[in-house]
């Protein structure tokens, strides 16, 4: 989202949600929830995926998440949570909860955090505190580095927004997008300047 953002001079604003800031950091800490035969058996099928992509082959799928010791692009304790915040009542049948394993050598390596100083409309970045499959602390320091960011941080893990923090998540972002897109003050009463006023300042 960070990088989208900084490339689209036209955005009136922006909100990064449990956002993925450093693929290096993530990648380390995502290693602590995985058994080691796992990780070689992933990072074969990631490098034959890479291989096959260039001739042409369709990719080869791995699972989004599962329980240590599985090949799944996560197995952190609030990875395996993603079904029940996405799909809780179990109506997607038909949704493949699959990744392309080439995929996983990309976002190893990938920091979009780093283009977080370029964003200049304003920038929401809401974060939770216990996510182990992004991490909050690259997100902060990236929302650090955006000149007109909002940082909002809640407890839970990286789906919180969808569980228990649902109704917290969704009135801080349609409260920034109110004063940003419609000029509110905080009170909801129209106020001419608001968007320009709070911009930098924590929800």
């Amino acid at each position: 989202m960070f990088r989208i953002a900084a490339g689209d001079a036209g955005l009136a604003a922006a909100i990064a949600q449990t956002p993925y800031a450093d693929g290096p950091a993530a990648s380390r800490n995502a290693a602590r929830y995985q058994k080691p035969a796992a990780m070689l058996r992933f990072a074969g099928l990631g490098i034959a995926d890479a291989v096959g992509a260039l001739a042409g082959r369709p990719p080869r799928l791995v699972r989004l998440a599962g329980p240590p010791g599985t090949v799944a692009m996560l197995t952190t304790p609030d990875g395996q949570d993603g079904s029940r915040a996405l799909d809780p009542d179990g109506r997607y049948l038909d949704w493949r909860q699959e990744v392309a394993a080439r995929s996983a050598l990309r976002l190893s390596f990938y920091r979009p955090g780093r283009y977080a100083s370029r964003v200049r409309c304003p920038l929401l970045v809401l974060v939770c505190d216990q996510d182990q499959s992004v991490l909050a602390g690259p997100a902060v320091r990236a929302a650090g580095r955006a000149p007109r960011a909002e940082l909002v941080r809640m407890p839970g893990g990286h789906y919180e927004p969808f569980l228990d923090g649902h109704e917290r998540a969704v009135e801080a972002e349609l409260s920034f997008l109110r004063r940003h897109l419609l000029g509110e003050s905080a009170g909801g009463r129209p106020a001419a300047g608001a968007a320009a006023e709070s911009a930098g300042r924590p929800a």
